[in-house]
């Protein structure tokens, strides 16, 4: 073939696919891979099912005698293909340039590729390695998407159609909703800390063939914070959800270790719940429904005092002569690193004989006790404390007795409470057409004596008149009678005490002629 003739095929070839790439006479394309079922792909203990692959790369070199003399130069080129399935598909073009008897075979050749795709090139399982695993899922995965979003859906929340590009299809069970009101709902769930509440929006999502029971009985099907990010959802919130469902785990777990620091209160290493250091984009869900989980994986590890594990790798290396049959109290917090004693809940003493165990529930029960009492008379002395000063810092109205204390001004009050007028240092009701003319007649107890107390100060400084006065002179004889009674000098707290009963008398007779 002339010159002319291989630049002439080339150029049909690039009519038909114009992302062919033509250098020379060689020429370039990337076949894009779009399988017709699902092909698993494995790594570790790790598997998927794609319908997507990344392109194939296909390289063809034209050399002189193509191609009546001599076949193309072809080679195969993809992340995800194995060296004995191209040399495979390479072996077929030079078949293929047989068969056809020194005819072009370029187009043939790329048709027989895609007959191979849809066969999924004859494999069942495909094989890759940790790195080669990830860039096959987030491939299948925006292809998916680009596919998607060449659609318009019907919203199940807001109802409105929207395109594509505006909404997201759930990964588990194909229910479509605008990303709007997924971010709305999913980040005031992460925010109250509902985090049962993070999974499908549809109500009878997973349990549309089931019966009643069933449906009682159907695991909450959580969504994985891969997913959350590729609504998307902020990686904060994502992140807190995370941290949420590790912390309900561990709230659960009857064999959870708790570090005794007040500050910290951080989990102890070797707890059924363990921090996972996988990135959220990697991140499943923690439930079985997931083939895909990178999440929490319990393990039989306890902490309880009577476990006999020996798997204290991350704790620290006690030297001791203990026998190899005492339990292992050793516990380190996974927060602060904190070693202590899961038995007396101290810090880490070692093994020896000496450690008697956290209180009782008896001993606990008599601190409470104690602990009421002291409470119980921290409120008497309070109340006591307010009565005194009620007592001893206010004036009662005459008229509903509600206590006023008085910080600046005259003597002269109105009660706020039924308006009604009277004198701060005795009490007594005045006129409310001329209240002062109680300040201004001699010989009253309270003459001259508007403004005692104008400026506040200390009123136990102060003498108040009438049934005001004679209350505070009463108490206070009283106190002192006791207070000498207790010192033994009781001659004196008797007449201390008398005292006091006469002005008692005094008093009474007062509040009579009052009213």
């Amino acid at each position: 073939m002339s010159e002319s003739e291989r630049m002439e095929e080339l150029e049909t070839l690039m009519a038909i696919y114009p992302e062919l790439e033509i250098t020379g006479y060689a020429a370039c394309l990337d076949l894009p891979i779009a399988l017709p079922s699902p092909l698993p792909i494995v790594c570790q203990e790790r598997h998927q099912e794609l319908l997507h692959l990344p392109a194939l790369r296909i390289i063809f070199e034209l050399p002189e005698g193509y191609p009546s003399s001599e076949p193309p130069v072809v080679k195969l080129q993809a992340t995800w293909l194995s060296t004995e399935t191209a040399t495979e598909l390479v072996t077929n073009a030079q078949e293929l340039w047989e068969e056809y008897g020194g005819e072009g075979i370029l187009f043939a050749y790329i048709s027989k590729l895609q007959e191979a795709a849809e066969g999924k090139f004859g494999l069942d399982l495909l094989s890759v390695s940790k790195h080669i695993f990830n860039d096959l899922i987030n491939y299948d995965r925006q292809a998916k998407r680009d596919e998607f979003q060449k659609s318009s859906y019907e919203c199940s929340v807001c109802l409105y159609t929207k395109p594509g590009d505006q909404c997201y299809r759930m990964e588990r069970c194909g229910h479509v909703f605008c990303v709007q009101c997924l971010q709305d709902c999913y980040v005031q769930v992460i925010k109250k800390g509902n985090i049962d509440d993070i999974k499908c929006m549809s109500l009878n999502c997973g349990t549309e063939c089931m019966d009643f029971r069933a449906r009682r009985a159907q695991r909450v099907r959580h969504i994985s914070p891969r997913e959350l990010l590729q609504i998307p959802i902020e990686r904060s919130k994502v992140q807190r959800y995370v941290d949420l469902k590790r912390k309900n785990c561990l709230e659960t777990d009857s064999t959870t270790v708790w570090c005794p620091r007040q500050r910290c209160q951080g989990a102890a290493k070797g707890n059924n719940c363990h921090k996972s250091t996988v990135p959220l984009e990697e991140m499943g869900v923690s439930d079985n429904e997931d083939d895909d989980a990178i999440s929490y994986s319990l393990q039989k590890v306890s902490l309880h005092p009577k476990s006999t594990s020996k798997d204290n790798s991350e704790a620290p290396k006690i030297e001791n002569d203990t026998p190899a049959e005492k339990p292992d109290y050793l516990a380190v917090c996974e927060d602060c690193e904190y070693a202590f004693c899961t038995n007396c809940r101290a810090g880490w003493h070692g093994t020896y004989n000496g450690c008697y165990g956290a209180p009782t529930e008896r001993d606990l029960q008599k601190a409470d006790q104690r602990a009421m009492k002291v409470a119980e008379q921290r409120r008497r002395e309070e109340e006591q404390a307010s009565l005194d000063y009620l007592a001893t810092q206010t004036s009662p109205c005459p008229n509903c007795f509600t206590p006023v204390s008085k910080s600046q001004d005259c003597n002269h009050i109105t009660c706020r409470q039924c308006r009604t007028h009277f004198c701060y240092l005795c009490s007594m009701q005045l006129s409310p057409e001329n209240p002062y003319v109680h300040f201004n007649t001699e010989g009253t107890p309270c003459y001259e004596k508007l403004w005692v107390l104008k400026e506040g100060g200390d009123e136990s400084k102060v003498s108040f008149e009438g049934i005001r006065g004679m209350e505070n002179r009463a108490r206070r004889y009283a106190a002192e009678a006791e207070r000498l009674e207790g010192m033994g000098v009781r001659v004196r707290s008797r007449a201390m005490a008398e005292q006091a009963a006469r002005v008692e008398a005094e008093l009474e007779r007062a509040r009579e002629q009052r009213s």
